[in-house]
């Protein structure tokens, strides 16, 4: 399926093209960051840098593993199904309908707006959780053994990281009196 992976070789250039942006556009105009800042990860500009890196890098990967599929799909020749192939063993690939998808990423989008508006009244810890949650019941992930420990334990490690190791504070919401 070439055009699966010329799919992804267009994805992973977006991801990539879009870090730039925010790299080299997008940060540099819209964070204000003091020159003198002795910790770098306190710094403003920071963790946004980190996390278009990362994006970056992810974007390229997915670029090359569309370049590898491509090349290995046009050096294979055809594939001659032997008389022992039962339906059973095939493996069918099927799309999403392009409304379906977009619904999907509307819904996504819409629970983290959902969560900025929230976090008032919910804080960071107690937000993250749910749509955590949410996130990873929507996706597709129906054990709970995995959900409940990530959807818990995320959160609380990361508020714990950066309020009391990186003393930056985070919003508690209803919770605030607790601090």
């Amino acid at each position: 399926m070439i055009s699966n992976a010329n799919r992804e070789i267009g994805l992973g250039a977006a991801i990539v093209a879009l870090a730039m942006l925010g790299l080299f556009v997008a940060i540099p105009l819209g964070v204000d960051a003091p020159e003198n800042i002795e910790v770098r990860p306190l710094a403003p500009d920071f963790w946004p840098f980190i996390v278009l890196v990362f994006a970056g890098l992810a974007g390229a990967v997915v670029v090359l593993e569309g370049l590898s599929d491509r090349r290995r799909q046009t050096a294979t020749s055809p594939v001659i199904a032997s008389k022992d192939t039962t339906p059973e063993t095939e493996v069918v690939e099927q799309d999403r309908p392009p409304a379906e998808a977009a619904v999907r990423v509307v819904a996504a989008l819409g629970a983290i707006f959902a969560l900025y508006f929230a976090l008032p009244y919910t804080g960071i810890v107690l937000g993250t959780m749910l749509l955590l949650l949410f996130m990873m019941r929507f996706t597709g992930e129906r054990r709970w053994r995995y959900i409940l420990p990530i959807a818990i334990l995320l959160p609380t490690l990361l508020y714990v990281f950066f309020v009391y190791v990186a003393n930056v504070p985070m919003p508690l919401g209803l919770f605030e009196q607790l601090r």
